[in-house]
């Protein structure tokens, strides 16, 4: 993920702002800002916090981004194969077995 230093109008501030594409609102402001040319030691350490801030909220984001992705687990190809043959069974039990849909059980045998 990246993120845009755009100047603000009077150039005395750069504005951070993340980078999610280039349609509209797609690059929403951090509210971060750091002074283009520090005048005291103030402002110069105002930079440095708001660096560090602005790598604290990018990672946050980064990570807000990636758990909202949908999970892909892969499984082992036993369980894979096992899977898929009682899916198979199951889809074969409802496709040819005239509606019933009990399976063999041994509760069944002794009533």
């Amino acid at each position: 993920m990246n993120y845009l230093r755009i100047p603000n109008k009077k150039g005395d501030k750069i504005i951070f702002h993340h980078d999610f594409g280039r349609g509209k609102g797609q690059r929403p402001s951090t509210g971060i800002f750091i002074y283009k040319r520090p005048k005291d030691f103030i402002q110069k350490n105002h930079n440095k916090e708001a660096l560090a801030l602005l790598e604290v909220v990018l990672t946050t984001r980064i990570i807000q981004k990636k758990t909202d992705q949908p999970v892909t687990l892969t499984l082992h190809p036993i369980a894979q194969s096992v899977l898929k043959r009682r899916k198979d069974i199951l889809t074969y039990k409802l496709n040819y077995d005239d509606g019933d849909l009990v399976f063999n059980l041994p509760s069944q045998d002794m009533f």
